[in-house]
């Protein structure tokens, strides 16, 4: 694919995503309001640390065959994007509290530091709090763990960004050093989960999540390559592999319990791979599946 038609494709919205983006929601608010029932409804976080990565690549290819990417840009892209609208809810959040139940706010200044600057979800570890034994009861800023994780994954990225495009300019071979640091990051959830203890550790660190936010973005950096055409009978086989990897998220975000071992034995990064293989497909213009 070459440059000018990568660009006209990044600039065409892709409707696909957006109805995965609802799902993930969907997913987590019922896992909040039913966890009995929708066990594995906290996956939608996985699926969106997936998405977030997917588009992050994507949009900075298409800065850099612009000739725009910097990481001065980036960062002023992603500050415009996220912190207006953060503050916002915070501070609208913490009005209603002041009018409805002012002692929810008591003792939350550290908490809202932690907002603020991006690392709630060390936060959270430092505190011994328990994402799946406050459900009934936590904190109304529980659930920015994944902003923070978000946020400190958009500090790195424009230098893993670079460095990669630098390194495969170089040698064709790096690809193999950045499988072999995908690799180990997958390998950090289960190693440092610890059976019978509380996972919370493991389901917040930024370096145990971090994994979905990279397979994403090696999805998007693959959109870039140059597609061949496909007939139509793998353009229905690609179809049936869609099928079936939404039939398997929809089995783990029913049945997929949280505090299970296998959860974390490699069950998450189990779905963070599903979860890959929807956000692609679905992304993919040729299939057309986002237009459905």
């Amino acid at each position: 694919m070459n440059s000018k038609s990568y660009l006209k494709n990044s600039r065409r919205k892709l409707p696909g995503l957006d109805g995965i983006r609802a799902v993930a929601l969907i997913g987590v608010v019922a896992y909040h309001l039913y966890p009995a029932n929708v066990k594995g409804g906290y996956l939608g976080v996985t699926l969106f640390f997936v998405l977030s990565g997917y588009l992050i690549a994507v949009t900075s290819e298409y800065d850099r065959r612009s000739r725009r990417f910097s990481p001065i840009y980036f960062y002023r892209k992603r500050l415009k994007r996220i912190w207006p609208s953060m503050i916002l809810t915070v501070l609208v959040t913490a009005g209603i509290l002041t009018l409805t139940a002012p002692t929810v706010l008591v003792g939350m200044r550290r908490e809202v530091l932690s907002i603020f600057l991006g690392y709630n979800n060390w936060y959270q570890i430092a505190e011994n709090s328990s994402y799946f034994t406050r459900i009934a009861n936590q904190s109304p800023f529980t659930h920015m763990w994944s902003l923070a994780i978000e946020i400190q994954f958009y500090l790195i990225w424009p230098f893993l960004y670079v460095l990669f495009r630098d390194s495969l300019r170089r040698s064709e071979k790096s690809r193999w050093f950045w499988g072999g640091l995908l690799l180990v990051l997958a390998l950090l959830m289960p190693l440092l989960y610890r059976s019978g203890q509380d996972p919370s550790r493991v389901y917040y660190g930024t370096d145990t999540r971090i994994i979905a936010l990279l397979l994403g973005a090696a999805a998007g950096l693959g959109r870039s390559g140059r597609k061949r055409r496909r007939s139509g009978k793998r353009k229905g086989a690609l179809c049936l592999v869609f099928c079936l990897l939404c039939l398997a998220a929809l089995w783990g975000f029913l049945n997929l319990d949280g505090q299970s071992e296998f959860t974390y034995r490699g069950g998450m990064l189990m779905f963070s791979l599903i979860f890959t293989g929807i956000v692609a497909l679905a992304a993919d213009a040729e299939l057309g599946i986002g237009k459905y």
